[in-house]
């Protein structure tokens, strides 16, 4: 416990003093106040010194009992989440965790997630509800990139397997093999899963122990862990815990640091034709995509391996949605249909959702965020709502301009808009049907293909259009462009979707890249970004605003890793 026990050896140190200094008859008053002292200066947490987020952690498998260490990297209302290394709780789906402010109080955790195929992976643990979690929890921040070096001297905390309480010692980098820095100094078997730490920052977690050395796996595969099981961490430089993902209320990246662009996480390969469209799950667990070929697939987010996969349509897929609690998802296609799924098995749930006034394909479909109703957009000029528990259709919304290509939902789910084949971008209030404007009128025969509602109501994205490789930004307020288009795509863009907290435009196109946007500022952040051989016709952000996902005609998935400084 570094930051405390140096005050505590300071106090010890000054009592031991007056002690010894002071006339007998007051001896004994002083060692009264000085056990008080001690107490109250041992038992105090600040939830912003380190060892407030530290944990020990105490695994049974086969019988046998193992200790490692853990340390929390985010706190929700009764949930914390702790990271420790998968060998400390492999075999055990509900190890024991005691905190640093709780001593000799164990809680059961929830393992939610672990590498077991990997010697060093990491391992996601949950302890939920309030009285589970003491007062003055912490959670500790990690570093925006691996900054160590070579000498650098290091915080190694965790708890012994020898016994005792929570320790701090200081280690040198000796060096580096692969992912994992090589640390030297006193660093215990039972630090494993423990916190490395320069600058009060996570730089690193230890992964094993020998006589002579500790090894820490890099605080940046770290974060693309935690990305990929789609948990944002605190990281530096930000004053308050994360608010949960939701879709009613903006998760996030708050202010803190800066974003310069984004990294190549992985490529998905999988769909045989063209990849039409890609969604993350609201819990960011699962990924949705869709082929020309009329096939559906189910990804895990985490392993990146295919998880279900079916040949959904009997023509091209579409458009996916998932429905607000992630047990639903739609598809549509140019068959004329949509089709509902069972979103963990992709199973048909009942039969299609159809029209009989809708002839032609449909080339968007998206829930309402109330998850009663869902809209689909008809090649004849049409777009369709039903009501999603009866499956009864609620309207037909028709216009004066062609087929509508894509919808989409405010956050609130009071209006929806449509972009058509003409150019126009059309919208409605959402719970009366009733038109609420058009954005757009006709003005060449270039279609709108993708539009997106800004988190807060007040901005429309869209592509294509007016402007087919500029992203239009709309005032919904005025129905007025706000400024000039963004002007970044060599080719027409054909999908822009909006960060979870609106800080970030996202768009993607036929000159095969993903450019990243300031919103406020209205500049591209760093460089087109390309990772796919053809057009770029899908891009969306996971709930945790750190990763975003793009789909090709080259038939596959691109995953992306936002980079902060």
């Amino acid at each position: 416990m570094t930051y405390h026990i140096r005050n505590h050896r300071r106090t010890a140190f000054l009592l031991r003093k007056a002690v010894s200094s002071a006339p007998r008859i007051f001896r004994n008053s002083i060692l009264a106040l000085a056990a008080l002292a001690w107490t109250h200066a041992v038992l105090a947490v600040d939830a912003n010194q380190p060892e407030a987020a530290v944990v020990k952690i105490t695994s049974m498998v086969a019988g046998k009992r193992a200790t490692g260490t853990g340390f929390v990297v985010r706190l929700e209302p009764e949930v914390a989440y702790i990271v420790t290394v998968a060998h400390v709780v492999e075999g055990d789906k509900n190890p024991s965790v005691e905190f640093y402010s709780r001593r000799h109080s164990t809680v059961q955790a929830e393992t939610l997630y672990i590498e077991t195929e990997n010697p060093r992976g990491f391992a996601l643990l949950l302890v939920r509800g309030d009285r589970n979690l003491p007062a003055g929890l912490g959670v500790l921040p990690l570093a925006s990139a691996s900054t160590l070096q070579t000498r650098d001297e290091v915080e190694v905390i965790g708890y012994p397997q020898g016994g005792g309480g929570l320790t701090v010692v200081t280690a040198q980098v000796s060096g580096r093999e692969g992912s994992e820095w090589i640390l030297t100094g006193a660093v215990d078997a039972g630090n494993s899963g423990g916190p490395v730490l320069k600058d009060g920052r996570v730089v690193g977690v230890v992964t094993r122990a020998t006589d002579k050395f500790g090894r820490a796996n890099t605080v940046m595969l770290l974060r693309e862990t935690l990305n990929g099981w789609g948990v944002a961490p605190v990281t530096a430089g930000e004053t308050a815990p994360l608010e949960p993902p939701s879709v009613t209320a903006a998760p996030a990246v708050t202010a803190g640091p800066k974003l310069t662009g984004a990294r190549r996480l992985a490529t998905l390969e999988g769909h045989q034709e063209v990849v039409t469209d890609a969604v993350f799950s609201p819990d960011g667990r699962r990924l949705a995509s869709a082929g020309g070929d009329g096939t559906l697939m189910l990804w895990d987010v985490v392993t990146r391996k295919v998880l279900a996969k079916v040949e959904g349509h009997a023509e091209a897929a579409l458009s996916l949605a998932f429905s607000p609690d992630g047990k639903t998802l739609a598809s549509a296609s140019a068959d004329a249909t949509v089709k509902l799924w069972d979103a963990s098995r992709l199973e048909p749930t009942g039969e299609p959702l159809q029209a009989e006034e809708c002839r032609g394909g449909v080339w968007g479909v998206a829930f309402n965020p109330d998850g009663n109703s869902i809209a689909a957009a008809c090649e004849n000029d049409t777009v369709f709502m039903w009501n999603v528990p009866d499956r009864t259709l609620l309207a037909s919304l028709g216009s004066e301009c062609d087929a509508p290509f894509r919808v989409a939902f405010s956050r609130d789910g009071q209006r929806l808009a449509a972009g058509t084949a003409d150019a126009c971008i059309l919208l409605w209030h959402a719970q009366t049907r009733a038109p609420a404007g058009v954005l757009s009128k006709r003005v060449n025969n270039t279609p709108v293909l993708s539009v997106a509602f800004h988190p807060n109501g007040k901005t429309l994205a869209s592509t294509g259009g007016v402007d087919g490789s500029g992203v239009v930004l709309w005032d919904l307020a005025t129905l007025q462009r706000q400024g000039e288009p963004l002007r970044g795509h060599t080719q027409p863009a054909l999908s822009v979707v909006f960060s979870p907290d609106g800080e970030t435009l996202a768009s993607a196109g036929v000159d095969q890249t993903l450019i990243l946007w300031d919103v406020v500022a209205r500049k591209p952040i760093g460089q087109p970004l390309q990772g796919h051989t053809e057009a770029v016709t899908r891009v969306a952000f996971h709930p945790n605003g750190r990763t975003v996902v793009t789909a090709s005609a080259d038939h596959t998935l691109v995953l992306w890793e936002l980079v902060f400084e």
